[in-house]
């Protein structure tokens, strides 16, 4: 199980410490709205280690699964609409890219 603030942490925030914003609140909150959502632990069943390492050394986007039904997660009803399109949105890889809070 992952441990720490890592699985709310921005990618850029390991990645790259030089574009840090106000914008990586805006990652995690996405990360608190996908918890809500799927009433689970974002990456609950991945080491700490493993989720460090996937994002340290790959290009890869690494985010808890949306409910789609197609892997792990069953298809779940958003919330209320327009839901989906705002977590994909909060958590955007380019920070330039997630919406302000206001």
């Amino acid at each position: 199980m992952s441990s720490g603030v890592f699985p709310w942490m921005a990618p850029e925030i390991v990645r790259a410490p030089e574009k840090v914003s106000q914008k990586v609140d805006v990652y995690s909150f996405a990360v608190v709205l996908w918890e809500l959502w799927t009433l689970q632990s974002p990456f609950g069943n991945r080491s700490f280690q493993e989720l460090v390492s996937e994002m340290v050394n790959t290009d890869h986007i690494l985010r808890p699964e949306l409910p789609t039904g197609q892997g792990y997660l069953p298809i779940i009803p958003e919330i209320g609409p327009g839901w989906r399109d705002l977590v994909e949105r909060c958590w955007s890889e380019d920070p330039e890219d997630r919406p302000d809070f206001r």
